[in-house]
């Protein structure tokens, strides 16, 4: 009697993409992939010219376009791609990587035709922790929003200093804001923050906050909570708003050139200098008494 073994379905050999491909005048290419059948998977990418990969990337970026059709919005992906390599090439495409499976539309590098549209993200907004909130958003004159607190308009916002968004390759000016949420919204439960324009039109960038009156250490004190709970509050109340700095001190350093990265980094120079300047004392030392190798004395 043989043995009878089920055949794999189509849908376990190759998903069902909703897909696109875009190339922008800047040389950034950007588009977005997600399974209709499993929104929440997401994908690595696979980039190739003339069909040899020269690079990878991870589609989870926000989509406002698919936001807005009330599609999965965090699969999207962008990347800077040199003009010298794009001049050199024909065909520009996009894969499923250890799939194979086609992104969007391949580019023909030769064709004046060639879309140019982009769907780089146009604004960001970061929760600092507290009720204090930093971002940024594309536009040439300065812009008046308002901030959106479990929808209900609770603060003007002027987005009018200017700041660097985007990879080293394709640098670009955004307007830059920074708001704090009332005081009333320190109560120790969940919002959502957001914003719009003056007409009306949402802003495609949200965020979640949890903030307490005198961080989350004091409301464990007034509800009478144990030393070890109001050091985890303690902790809390350090590391949420050093966590938002790091992230973006790390945001800075990316966007620096790799070559001149460390160069540029302050603290590096002046501990390359420290080091060799205790070198030199140590060898100085040791050649005026060798005995201070181990310690000796006379």
């Amino acid at each position: 009697m043989s043995r009878l073994s089920r055949q794999p379905s189509e849908r376990t050999i190759r998903p069902k993409l909703v897909s696109r491909l875009e190339l922008a005048r800047d040389g950034t290419l950007s588009g977005f992939v997600y399974d209709a059948q499993e929104p929440e998977r997401r994908y690595s990418i696979e980039i190739l010219l003339d069909g040899l990969v020269f690079s990878t990337t991870y589609a989870d970026a926000f989509v406002p376009e698919l936001a807005e059709q009330a599609h999965q919005a965090s699969c999207g992906f962008a990347i800077t791609i040199e003009p010298d390599l794009l001049r050199a090439a024909r065909t520009l495409e996009a894969r499923l990587a250890n799939l194979g499976t086609p992104v969007g539309q391949s580019v023909n590098l030769e064709s004046e035709g060639a879309n140019r549209a982009d769907l780089r993200k146009t604004c960001q907004l970061r929760w600092l922790g507290g009720l204090h909130f930093q971002g940024w958003i594309d536009s040439d004159s300065a812009l008046f929003l308002e901030a959106i607190v479990d929808g209900e308009a609770v603060a003007q916002v002027n987005a009018t200093a200017w700041t660097h968004v985007g990879e080293a390759a394709a640098h670009r000016n955004a307007r830059a804001f920074d708001f704090h949420a009332p005081r009333r919204f320190a109560d120790g439960r969940v919002h959502r923050v957001s914003l719009r324009r003056e007409d009306g039109e949402p802003i495609p960038s949200t965020a979640v906050f949890v903030a307490f009156p005198d961080g989350l250490a004091g409301m464990i004190d007034a509800l009478g909570g144990y030393g070890a709970e109001r050091l985890r509050g303690q902790l809390y109340d350090q590391l949420i708003p050093r966590l938002a700095s790091v992230l973006r001190l790390r945001e800075l350093v990316r966007s620096l050139p790799a070559a001149d990265a460390a160069s540029k980094w302050p603290f590096a120079r002046g501990r390359r200098r420290r080091r060799a300047r205790r070198g030199a004392d140590a060898r100085r030392a040791l050649d005026s008494d060798p005995r201070k190798l181990d310690g000796r004395r006379d």
